[in-house]
């Protein structure tokens, strides 16, 4: 692991209080953060870096993608605490490596000894683009450890057969040498046009992030049926100008998983949770509120019988 994915606690603050929001964002002053613990956490063969703002509320567990790392998140390292979360993020195998490795990684097998590392029974995980594979492969792996699902610009899936198809017939912009950037793929043109430090600032990041090239992503038995089959009330979001995960495709998805609200962010491309934090913090709080409080989780038990059925799945 390159010691440069591995945050030191001024650049936690640092990130924090930083002026790459939109400008409507409210971001908190420096005296307004809790102290915020960081380290490594030895996953078997690697060293995992992770933030945490530590306290004694029910954990939330935020997950990168595959163009992020534990950077990506400073206006909800300041957001979820406020609100009483304990707020943990953390850098997968192989970000920011100066080697490439060949292996396929099971990250969820990952986020399980991070969990039991971190003394976490149980966590809401909210995950954006490959975070949301993640998130969803370990829901379906270790349902008793999952309090609450937010899947944000994601395939979910590398076999969900609707994404499958849907990436056989894209035809839009695609990154590269020939292509366009990282960030005119993943941030809307609104945002880098008003935004131009926080653009910066997310190319860093996803620099930082890329290193010598992310290994393979062990492939994945979930599905949206798969996910559909359980009776955990997720929340599904998508960034109105993604180029792939765009709205249509969202909504295709949001129909298979009768279990989960489906939300469009307007003005935000792939990376919502930088872009537009207020809109993407309100409904992930809101949310996480009705799956945190005595009432609401009095009214999911009662719709679901008590009990939380996940569908079996191949190993």
């Amino acid at each position: 692991m390159n010691s440069r994915s591995l945050l030191s606690p001024v650049l936690v603050a640092a990130l924090t209080v930083s002026h790459v929001a939109s400008p409507s964002s409210g971001v908190a002053t420096a005296a307004q953060q809790r102290p915020i613990k960081t380290g490594t956490v030895d996953v078997g063969g690697a060293q995992l870096p992770y933030w945490d703002t530590g306290g004694d509320g029910v954990p939330v567990i935020l997950l990168h993608a595959n163009t992020g790392s534990l950077e990506s998140w400073p206006h909800q390292q300041t957001a979820f605490p406020r609100e009483g979360f304990r707020t943990i993020s953390y850098s997968r195998r192989g970000v920011g490596s100066a080697t490439r490795s060949k292996e396929p990684i099971a990250h969820h097998a990952d986020l399980a000894r991070l969990m039991d590392a971190l003394k976490i029974p149980r966590a809401h995980l909210v995950g954006i683009a490959a975070g949301g594979v993640v998130a969803s492969d370990f829901f379906l792996s270790h349902p008793d450890r999952v309090s609450g699902l937010v899947i944000a610009s994601s395939i979910v899936s590398f076999n969900e057969p609707l994404i499958l198809q849907a990436q056989k017939e894209y035809r839009g912009p695609r990154p590269g040498p020939n292509g366009v950037s990282q960030a005119e793929m993943e941030l809307s043109k609104v945002y880098r046009d008003s935004n131009p430090e926080g653009t910066r600032v997310w190319s860093e990041i996803q620099h930082r992030a890329e290193g010598a090239g992310l290994p393979p992503m062990a492939q994945t038995n979930n599905t949206l049926e798969a996910l559909a089959a359980t009776r955990l009330p997720m929340l599904l979001l998508g960034g109105e100008f993604d180029p792939f995960m765009n709205p249509m495709l969202v909504g295709r998805m949001a129909a298979k998983l009768p279990n989960a609200q489906h939300h469009t962010i307007r003005n935000a491309a792939h990376a919502a949770q930088w872009e537009q934090p207020d809109e993407f913090n309100r409904l992930v709080l809101a949310y996480l509120r009705t799956r945190t409080s005595a009432s609401g989780l009095a009214r999911f038990l009662q719709a679901n019988d008590d009990a939380v059925v996940v569908a079996s799945r191949p190993r």
